[in-house]
């Protein structure tokens, strides 16, 4: 064969390949029509300032766990990224503030109603009309709330809920908890005492000693010689377990955001549906890192690590021009890009209907949230090896009195009482309060 036909031959085959990978890959043009956002406050003081500490509660002028002027650069900053990607390079928003477009809703927590106003302040400047004061740069937009024991959307997780307790109590019965537990039961009786606390720090409460000594660090304060950064380092890493195993499992993901998702899809449905009374083009929420974490762990798509301040995720809904719609997931957390993050199971853009039925499991109507708590927490697949093992000695003994009653021997005084371990910790469960 000539190198002329093994070139026509290859040609041929070239163009067939990229007109079957074209025909079978249109290109579809997509247009944001809808957002999301889910964000944390920014910067603030400790929740709790631990016994020990060379600084005490006057080095925070606000008190604890009030957002500081560093929080509120940080949320600042977030505004303008938000307002570099919707209104400057998407064109979605419009460059003044508009009500029917966007609508804010914040937990009703000082640290998180001051976080959205220092955003908005820095996504909406006031333009031409709206700028009612020459000496001020500053267009008021409402922030809405309701109170917290009221607030199954973004705070369900922190609500009277005996379901979700069994399911973490459940949890920490787990081989998986208990082992790490043990690895670091030394470390924190150390630093417990080095801190002063009269009791051992556990895994559900060790959080408060990480929040302190990092506050204290963020602000350059002077901090004790024991709390070294791998001292810290090491808190950190055990904070960020507990805060991961606040969320593991579904069930328990669905009451901590199951009404978030369900939310959150039932506005980009409404959109779909073209509903005139949505015009609504972003729904932004003032938060936690909690809120954040269990969001993410919820979709399945979190890192791990505990969502830093003003840590936002955006699911962005599109539509192409053959009106499917596709959902984007970014994550922004302290990075001057956002990272796209893809839920198991789909694509980056991820279709509508394959999103909805991949998050049916979490996604929870806000009036399902009671009926949610008085569910029974049933056995895990991390459970299943001791409820294995259960069955497996009452089958061996009832085959051990089978056979000797085929035997015809007598056994007395059987003993079938198995004491097993003490599977939950002697400490008190203390929640993860929102950080």
């Amino acid at each position: 064969m000539s190198v002329k036909l093994n070139c026509a031959i290859l040609s041929c085959l070239f163009v067939s390949f990229i007109a079957l990978t074209s025909s079978a890959r249109p290109k579809r043009n997509k247009k944001l029509v809808f957002v999301s956002t889910v964000y944390r406050h920014g910067d603030r003081a400790p929740m709790v300032i631990y016994p020990n500490s060379p600084n005490r509660a006057k080095v925070w002028p606000q008190g604890t766990g009030q957002l500081t002027q560093r929080g509120m650069r940080q949320e600042a900053a977030l505004g303008k990224f938000l307002k570099k990607r919707y209104i400057e390079n998407f064109r979605f928003l419009n460059r003044s503030y508009i009500r029917k477009e966007v609508s804010i809703r914040s937990t009703n927590v000082d640290r998180t109603l001051m976080s959205a106003e220092s955003q908005l302040s820095s996504l909406y400047p006031p333009h031409g009309r709206q700028v009612w004061n020459k000496n001020l740069a500053w267009q008021p937009v409402p922030i809405h709330t309701v109170p917290k024991a009221e607030d199954t959307l973004l705070l369900a997780y922190n609500l009277p809920c005996k379901r979700y307790m069994d399911l973490k109590k459940q949890y920490r019965m787990s081989a998986e908890y208990k082992n790490f537990s043990n690895k670091y039961e030394d470390f924190l009786k150390n630093v417990s005492k080095l801190a002063g606390y009269k009791k051992p720090l556990n895994l559900s409460n060790s959080w408060k000693l990480y929040d302190s000594l990092f506050c204290e660090q963020q602000h350059d304060l002077t901090l004790p010689k024991w709390a070294t950064n791998e001292t810290i380092e090491t808190l950190y890493h055990i904070s960020n377990f507990g805060m991961m195993a606040l969320f593991h499992g579904k069930p328990a993901q669905q009451i901590a955001a199951g009404v978030l998702v369900h939310r959150i899809i039932n506005d980009m449905k409404l959109v779909r549906a073209g509903k005139k009374d949505r015009p609504i083009k972003m729904m932004m929420y003032s938060s936690h890192d909690t809120t954040v974490m269990a969001l993410l762990c919820a979709l399945s798509i979190a890192n791990g690590l505990q969502p830093p301040y003003s840590a936002a995720v955006l699911i962005e809904l599109y539509v192409d021009n053959k009106k499917d719609y596709f959902v984007q997931i970014l994550y922004r957390n302290s990075t001057n890009s956002p990272y796209v993050l893809t839920i198991p199971g789909c694509s980056t853009y991820c279709p509508l209907d394959k999103f909805i039925k991949l998050t049916s499991a979490v996604a929870a109507p806000p009036g399902n949230f009671s009926e949610l708590c008085n569910k029974k927490a049933t056995v895990t697949k991390e459970h299943f090896p001791f409820a294995t093992a259960i069955v497996i000695a009452i089958g061996g003994f009832l085959l051990g009195m089978i056979i000797s009653y085929a035997t015809c021997t007598t056994r007395k005084n059987v003993n079938t009482s198995n004491k097993g371990p003490n599977l939950l910790s002697d400490y008190e469960y203390n929640s993860l309060k929102p950080l």
